[in-house]
């Protein structure tokens, strides 16, 4: 079952014992960079479940937690958060045909239906939805980071077909 993120935001807090006003600090520590801000009323927020966090303050929040967004939104993925350099090859993996690359192993045994029933649940989840549509409105460079990722996913399928 899917938690909230004041959920774990309390279960980070435990974890770690950290006060609000310490998640605040390190948060605000990527203000230059992404120019977001996280004020005391929003993380109180966040953490009573009264809101969800914009795309954007979840991204810096999971930033400064060195959680995965996925997790902090409470979805059952490792807590881990990738590095920059995995998040980076993700975007720029390699085609399966490409032959510049040697040994290329990758795994596209997986069973449709349950890829399906997957899929399924992604697309009737209202807060991915949402989500999505905050990306949208307010990060066009994660859009184009998505699509990408839209492209090569399907071109892996078509390669797998044919």
């Amino acid at each position: 079952m899917k938690k909230s993120t004041g959920t774990r935001l309390k279960e980070i807090m435990a974890e770690r014992k950290l006060k609000q006003i310490d998640i605040l600090n390190l948060a605000n520590r990527y203000f230059s960079d992404t120019n977001v801000k996280i004020t005391k009323a929003d993380l109180s927020q966040y953490v009573n479940g009264k809101v969800e966090p914009r795309q954007d303050k979840l991204y810096v929040l999971a930033k400064a937690l060195d959680v995965s967004e996925a997790w902090l939104m409470g979805y059952e993925v490792p807590q881990k958060r990738p590095t920059d350099t995995e998040r980076e090859s993700l975007i720029t993996a390699p085609s399966k045909n490409d032959t510049n690359i040697p040994n290329q192993n990758i795994d596209t045994d997986y069973d449709d239906d349950i890829l399906s029933h997957e899929i399924d649940k992604l697309v009737d989840d209202e807060e991915l939805n949402k989500w999505l549509y905050e990306m949208i409105e307010n990060s066009p460079d994660e859009l184009s980071k998505l699509k990408k990722m839209w492209e090569l996913m399907n071109e892996n399928e078509n390669n797998k077909k044919t």
